[in-house]
């Protein structure tokens, strides 16, 4: 389990720079009330308020990237993330206290609070926490 949580945290990474690189942070914010459940409406706001949403992000030649807000359940914010390439694929299901669905919580989902696979950052350290206690592979 250690070591696919080291390569997903690497494959983030990797996303992350592209992500950044590409400029796909960009959302449809007007118009995310008639876009649940389509790509790439995901946003801090979305998700620090556990809108549905969800964001597909392609990398490598076959790869992609995907983080989805299911939506609040049971006083819960149940999202999702997922890594799918012809070598690896892994997803999470997650179940976060509202009060972390946070700016630290979607930055980290993007590796911005890491060097290759350290934390550089209590910040990190507390996120790496709680995606341990409340994610688990789907």
């Amino acid at each position: 389990m250690e070591k696919e949580r080291i390569f997903l945290v690497f494959a983030l990474m990797i996303v992350a720079s592209l992500f950044l690189l590409n400029g796909c942070g960009t959302s449809n914010q007007g118009n995310q009330g008639s876009n649940q459940g389509q790509n790439n409406n995901l946003n801090q706001n979305a998700f620090s308020s556990c809108q549905a949403s969800k964001m597909t992000i392609p990398f490598g030649n076959d790869g992609t990237y995907t983080i989805e807000i299911v939506g609040i359940e049971s006083e819960k914010c149940h999202w999702r993330y997922s890594i799918d390439m012809p070598q690896v694929k892994q997803s999470f299901e997650c179940y976060y206290p509202l009060e972390k669905m946070s700016n630290n919580a979607y930055n980290h989902l993007f590796g911005v609070d890491k060097t290759g696979t350290e934390c550089i950052s209590e910040i990190c350290k507390e996120q790496e926490g709680l995606l341990t206690s409340y994610c688990q592979p789907a």
